[in-house]
C-alpha cells in the first residue's frame, strides 16, 4: 500500500493531472495549498487575465518553475509567507514568486548554480521565455518568469480569469 501511495505521488509530480484537466490556475492554487500545508509557509496566490487554455508546454513550464521556486522558499528563505502572482500582459504571461526571507547574492549563485536554477532557465529557454532573479541578503527574493504568447498560442475567444486567493481561504478559483 505504501508503494502505491509513493507511485501515485511520483506520478503527480512528473505530470500533475490537475494541470492537464483543470488548467494552470487551478493547478497552481492546489500547489500553493499543498506546499503551505506541508511546510507551514503561508502562500498567497493571485492571478489576473490568465487565459483559460494555454499551450501545454507553457503551462507545464510555469508549473514546474512555481514548484521549484516555492520549494526554494521553504528550504532556504526562512520566510513565513510567500506570494505567487500569475498575470497576462498584451503579449506574454508572467509569473513571480516572492518572499521577504533571508535572500542571497545572485552573482554568487550564478557561479555555482544549482540544478534548480539551471532547470528553470532551460525550461524557459525551450518556450522562448526568460528568468529574472532579484535578491539581496536579508532582503528577500523575487523569481520572475516571462513567456511570450502569440496569437496562435492563445486564441482571443479563450477568455480569461482573475482572482486573488490566499491559501487559508481554501477557495476554488473562479475560471
Amino acid at each position: 500500500m505504501r508503494f502505491l501511495r509513493i507511485s501515485i505521488n511520483l506520478s503527480h509530480r512528473l505530470h500533475p493531472s490537475k494541470l492537464h484537466n483543470l488548467g494552470l490556475v487551478v493547478a497552481l492554487h492546489g500547489l500553493c495549498n499543498e506546499i503551505s500545508d506541508q511546510s507551514g509557509v503561508k502562500i498567497h496566490f493571485t492571478y489576473r487575465a490568465v487565459p483559460r487554455a494555454l499551450p501545454s508546454d507553457i503551462s507545464l513550464c510555469l508549473y514546474r518553475i512555481s514548484q521549484e521556486a516555492l520549494n526554494n522558499v521553504v528550504r532556504h528563505s526562512s520566510a513565513r509567507e510567500a506570494t505567487l502572482e500569475l498575470s497576462r500582459t498584451n503579449h506574454a504571461i508572467g509569473l513571480c514568486i516572492s518572499d521577504a526571507g533571508l535572500g542571497f547574492n545572485p552573482e554568487q549563485v550564478q557561479e555555482k548554480a544549482g540544478l534548480g536554477l539551471v532547470s528553470m532557465r532551460e525550461r524557459l529557454r525551450l518556450v522562448g521565455g526568460q528568468l529574472s532573479i532579484v535578491s539581496e541578503p536579508f532582503h528577500g527574493t523575487q523569481v520572475c518568469a516571462q513567456v511570450p504568447l502569440t496569437d496562435r498560442s492563445v486564441p482571443e475567444e479563450n477568455g480569461s480569469a482573475s482572482h486573488i486567493v490566499a491559501t487559508e481561504d481554501r477557495e476554488v478559483p473562479h475560471g
